[in-house]
């Protein structure tokens, strides 16, 4: 099997796996904020911590670049009906290497009655939002599309693509009306989620009071995508600059083994290994011939 990690360097944290360029020990991880995780074995088994320790990482992927974490509850909304996501939990760091993976991965989940949400880039830009709306004597349920499908039909709950790789997205909620005959049949969550994780039993274990819930707060899983940014600092040669084209210099620091390429993300540059090869990219020698 293909090496994964630097010589020496632990390359399992529980059940998942970590391959460099993430680490969890000194000198073990790539040399840029954000690749250097937390194993907390403190726990059994041990969570692999992203960040802030405020989202877990469930699986690292090299081969698509992305990574699966974890959070817990919804996003917390303010008196005046804004609220920030950070996907990584890593504060507003421009070197941060993750944003939330674009297109068909993730999706902005709204419950409630007679409420709308909006997820913004900026103040005039709206990336995504949707909006759900009860019945005055609506029960406590939401409603789905037919045939068992896990899609909102916008009864009770709404869902919607988040196209934007953002590392952070501001939200903005609003009511719709404050007709009070309606507006505690459900409580108000937001979520930002990985695409199908909002079904029948999360909506069961939302409606739940609090009292009542057995498993602790709601796990809600997203879709992160990650690429190294290359300075000056990691560079080869003193004339690098920030972002350069995906060149040779960059394939030599970055994408180290022979049968590897470069691709620029356009946030930052990921490594692949060749059709035929598996293994990391990452590594003098991690892409290896495969059994096709």
């Amino acid at each position: 099997m293909p090496a994964m990690g630097l010589l020496g360097c632990d390359t399992k944290c529980g059940h998942v796996r970590v391959p460099y360029p993430f680490g969890i020990s000194p000198n073990c991880s790539y040399p840029a904020p954000g690749f250097n995780l937390t194993c907390n074995r403190s726990r059994h088994p041990p969570r692999l911590l992203l960040g802030d320790g405020t989202l877990e990482v469930a699986e690292i992927s090299l081969e698509n670049s992305t990574v699966r974490a974890v959070g817990t509850g919804g996003v917390r909304i303010g008196r005046g009906g804004a609220g920030v996501w950070r996907g990584a939990g890593m504060g507003d760091d421009d070197r941060v290497p993750f944003t939330l993976m674009p297109g068909d991965f993730n999706e902005l989940v709204v419950t409630g009655c007679n409420v709308q949400a909006t997820l913004q880039v900026d103040e005039d830009t709206i990336v995504s939002g949707c909006s759900s709306f009860c019945s005055k004597g609506g029960a406590e349920e939401f409603h789905y599309g037919r045939n068992g499908s896990k899609y909102c039909s916008g009864i009770g709950c709404c869902q919607a693509p988040i196209p934007d790789g953002s590392t952070s997205l501001d939200v903005r909620f609003k009511r719709l009306n404050n007709d009070p005959a309606t507006r505690n049949l459900k409580h108000v969550h937001i979520f930002v989620a990985e695409v199908d994780w909002f079904d029948k039993k999360v909506g069961r274990d939302i409606l739940r009071p609090k009292p009542n819930r057995r498993s602790g707060p709601v796990k809600v899983p997203v879709i992160l995508q990650w690429a190294i940014q290359v300075d000056t600092t990691t560079a080869a040669t003193d004339d690098s600059v920030f972002a350069p084209p995906c060149d040779a210099r960059v394939a030599r620091n970055i994408c180290r083994s022979e049968h590897s390429h470069c691709t620029d993300s356009g946030r930052g540059y990921q490594c692949f290994c060749e059709d035929n090869y598996e293994g990391n990219p990452y590594l003098v020698g991690g892409c290896t011939g495969s059994n096709y």
